[in-house]
């Protein structure tokens, strides 16, 4: 007995298999690559500051840990706003962002 493949949707190109129909619908990105690369540009560059500031036992280092928490939880509650869902791994995020400012 063989196993059917799922129909796929033509209009579901570039979206994540594992991703919710109704999560998807409502995000304003019809890709991952636009918001992944704002993640990468808000959140990553503080992150990578302050680990090189932190391996390097800089005084700074704790001002550019906080600033990189607090982009982490704005970036993660307005994730939310703009998906109008909430995921485990956004969890995650906020206890990194969290984390990050103790």
């Amino acid at each position: 007995m063989q196993c059917r493949q799922p129909r796929r949707n033509p209009h579901d190109r570039g979206r994540w298999p594992i991703q919710a129909r109704a999560q998807s619908d409502r995000q304003p990105f019809t890709t991952f690559t636009i918001p992944g690369l704002i993640l990468l540009v808000v959140v990553g560059d503080t992150q990578l500051a302050s680990a090189m500031l932190l391996c390097n036992q800089r005084v700074p280092a704790l001002l550019w840990s906080a600033v990189a928490g607090f982009k982490i939880l704005i970036w993660t509650i307005s994730e939310i706003g703009l998906i109008h869902a909430f995921t485990y791994a956004q969890t995650i995020y906020v206890v990194s962002g969290c984390s990050s400012l103790a």
